[in-house]
């Protein structure tokens, strides 16, 4: 039973109650109620939208991924692309992320999209 408790997870992280969320991806209340209660699931049209809202896979969402990003099943190995260059300021930046807990990076990502769009870079989605 890993959808609900994930579901509940990432909604509390993001202070929202479950009509907030509910008004938010287009779904009654009470369909969130029934996920988070494990009392029902939801279509995989609908867990495409939570993971679209909420910035995680939908294999995260469903238990397959570890909050680490590891997969819980076999794949073929993809070819990587080297890693760009960082700078030191770049390295530093990324060094105090990924010591941060998940809501201060969710609120970090929301900052940098804010300057971002302000100064008019697009920026690709994952």
């Amino acid at each position: 039973m890993v959808f609900p408790e994930r579901l509940k997870e990432l909604r509390e992280q993001k202070c929202l109650s479950m009509a907030m969320l509910a008004n938010n991806i287009g779904v009654s209340d009470a369909a969130i109620c029934k996920w988070e209660n494990g009392n029902s699931e939801p279509k995989a049209s609908n867990i495409k939208i939570l993971a679209d809202f909420f910035e995680v896979s939908a294999d995260y969402l469903v238990g397959l991924e570890s909050d680490t990003g590891i997969k819980k099943y076999s794949a073929p190995v993809k070819k990587e692309m080297p890693a760009p260059t960082l700078s030191q300021d770049e390295h530093e930046l990324l060094d105090i992320y990924h010591a941060l807990e998940r809501e201060y990076k969710a609120q970090i990502l929301e900052y940098a999209r804010y300057f971002a769009t302000r100064r008019g870079i697009k920026i690709k989605k994952s």
